[in-house]
């Protein structure tokens, strides 16, 4: 990342703990960071993990990166890939004709496929288990393929639909939409309960992320629940043909094929970012960053919060990329020109506790700065 890209982001009121955006928003700051590689397909999918950004799609593609810029691209397999997922330790990576590739490092893949006839469009990893989901095309058959090691696989029939591939893990349970108004739902990916949602039109993209599984339908609106069976309405987006999801910092980040990536706070109010670049097909959210993922890669700024701990004075949780060096910096006025840097801050975690160790003054403001 270059950081002269990413200046302030945001100022947190010490004794109050209450946050205060004061510059441009860093999800309308992006940055891009590879081309098609000279043809290859766009990318389908992205996911983070061990300290790796890796994307996958288009035709037997992977790429790598450490922190979003720059990418390394791999052709470990001559299928088509098109849904990658973390967990465990691993990467594995799905696609036609039962592909399934697994790394835990986005360099070094291993084949582990499973049968030539289905076709995988899905992988979600939750309760120490990947469950991939996918179709054969004659006879018309949904099945799940799972792993608890992602090298063994058993193969589990699902349903007579041939669905587009929509599923999700979260709170527990994966997801599967499998028709208008009906979910099937599981803890292991093979015992798969129906539920009844109460929703009356085609969805189009299901995902998840703190606590929430959320669906778009195809009239824009956004759906959440808590148990996948509860759905309640909880705003509308302008995402045309909405691909992928993803959470991170506080923010939602919802990406489109024919529109620009969104986000959200709440799932309620949806901002377009003001780049067209973020038209993709993946996203996945790592070390402070949002990556989308299509024919280009772009990455956003880095989403930095510094939240002030109730009754706490001068004690914060820094959330951001680890491993840089932040410059803390105080002033006695919310408008002050003169800030201070009172410390440098390196965090390996995150969130990360920053504690100012002189707390005398009566009010005190603070900000974080990537320099």
């Amino acid at each position: 990342m270059n950081p002269r890209l990413y200046p302030l982001l945001l100022i947190a009121l010490a004794r109050l703990g209450l946050p205060l955006a004061c510059t441009a928003h860093p999800l309308d700051l992006w940055s891009p960071r590879c081309t098609n590689f000279l043809g290859v397909l766009g990318f389908q999918s992205a996911a983070y993990g061990n300290g790796t950004f890796v994307a996958a799609g288009g035709a037997a593609s992977i790429a790598y990166s450490s922190n979003g810029a720059p990418w390394t691209r791999i052709s470990p397999t001559n299928k088509t890939l098109l849904s990658v997922a973390f967990g465990g330790g691993k990467f594995v990576a799905v696609g036609d004709s039962g592909l399934i590739l697994t790394s835990s490092n986005g360099i070094n893949w291993d084949d582990h496929s499973t049968s030539n006839s289905i076709y995988l469009r899905k992988i979600a990893y939750g309760n120490s288990r990947f469950v991939a989901m996918g179709y054969t095309i004659s006879p018309a058959l949904d099945y799940t393929v799972v792993s608890t090691d992602a090298v063994t696989w058993t193969t589990n029939y699902l349903a007579s639909n041939k669905t587009g591939g929509a599923m999700t893990f979260g709170n527990g349970l994966f997801v599967y939409p499998v028709g208008i108004g009906t979910n099937l739902l599981s803890a292991d990916g093979l015992n798969w309960t129906p539920s009844l949602t109460g929703l009356t039109n085609d969805i189009y993209m299901i995902g998840s992320g703190v606590n929430s599984l959320v669906i778009f339908d195809i009239h824009n609106r956004t759906y959440g629940s808590a148990d996948g069976t509860n759905w309640a309405l909880l705003g509308t987006n302008s995402l045309l043909r909405p691909e992928g999801l993803a959470y991170g910092n506080g923010y939602w980040l919802a990406v489109g094929r024919d529109v620009k990536a969104q986000y959200s706070t709440d799932l309620v109010k949806w901002t377009s970012v003001t780049n067209n670049g973020t038209m993709a097909y993946g996203i996945t959210f790592g070390n402070g960053t949002f990556v989308t993922v299509n024919t280009t890669i772009y990455q956003s700024a880095p989403i930095i919060t510094l939240q002030a701990l109730a009754g706490l004075p001068g004690a914060f949780n820094l959330s951001g990329p680890t491993g840089v060096t932040y410059q803390i910096q105080a002033a006695d006025t919310l408008n002050d020109t003169n800030w201070q840097t009172i410390d440098s801050f390196t965090p390996v975690t995150s969130p990360a506790l920053w504690i100012d160790p002189d707390t005398s003054a009566p009010q005190k403001f603070y900000r974080a700065l990537l320099p």
